[in-house]
Formats: structure tokens, C-alpha cells, sequence
């Protein structure tokens, strides 16, 4: 090898464990507040699920009512729509109570032990 190749392969070197270093202080760095944004994240996204899911509930109980007051008014149970009326009304009950459930698991998660969402995002992240 000559001079000039040996000059550029210890240039490239020395840029490297330069770059190494950089970017180990800067992962060290970042490491926590990376960790305090997912256990933050999956907190409020629970929140919203839990409010959608409260949405969903006084929709349900809405639609409820009015199909209450539409066979009250008629006194006839033969109507179909006020039938369907209390089928979807059921069924964003499940839904609710299945967003306000799912939503408060993330949120006491995330709050009673967030290493567990640090450890299973790092899975996830591995996954992928």
C-alpha cells in the first residue's frame, strides 16, 4: 500500500470512532425522554379511547331513547324500525363498553407500570 491509501483508510477510521461516539452519547441521551414519550402516549391514547367509548354510550343511550318514544307513541311493537333501532343501540352499547375497557387497561398500564409498555414496544419494535 502507498502512503496516500494508508492516509485515507486511517482518515476514515478516525471519522468513524468519531461518528461512533457522537451517536452512542446522542442514544444516551434521547433514551429516557424516548421512554417517557411512549409511556405518555399510550396514557392519552387510552384517554381517547375511553372518550370515544363515552361517546358511544350516550349515542346508544340516545338512540334508545328515541326508539322508546317512537313506540310509545304508536303503542305498536310491530314497527320494524324501532326494533333496529334497539339492535344498534346494543350494539354500540358492546362497542362502548368494549373502547372503555380496552382504553382503561392502556391507562392503568401505562400508570401502574410503564416498564411493561417500554418492554412490550421494544418487542414490538423488534417485530417489525
Amino acid at each position: 500500500m502507498n502512503k496516500q491509501t494508508e492516509t485515507n483508510i486511517n482518515e476514515a477510521i478516525n471519522w468513524v470512532q468519531q461518528t461512533g461516539g457522537s451517536i452512542q452519547n446522542f442514544a444516551t441521551e434521547q433514551a429516557p425522554l424516548y421512554c417517557t414519550e411512549v409511556v405518555m402516549w399510550t396514557f392519552w391514547s387510552g384517554f381517547l379511547i375511553v372518550i370515544v367509548g363515552a361517546m358511544l354510550l350516550t349515542i346508544s343511550a340516545l338512540v334508545f331513547r328515541k326508539a322508546n318514544r317512537m313506540v310509545g307513541k304508536k303503542n305498536n311493537y310491530s314497527d320494524v324500525l324501532p326494533i333496529f333501532m334497539w339492535l344498534f343501540s346494543f350494539i354500540l352499547v358492546l362497542f362502548a363498553f368494549t373502547a372503555i375497557v380496552k382504553g382503561s387497561h392502556k391507562m392503568a398500564k401505562a400508570k401502574i407500570s410503564p416498564r411493561v409498555v417500554i418492554i412490550e414496544h421494544l418487542q414490538d419494535l423488534s417485530r417489525r
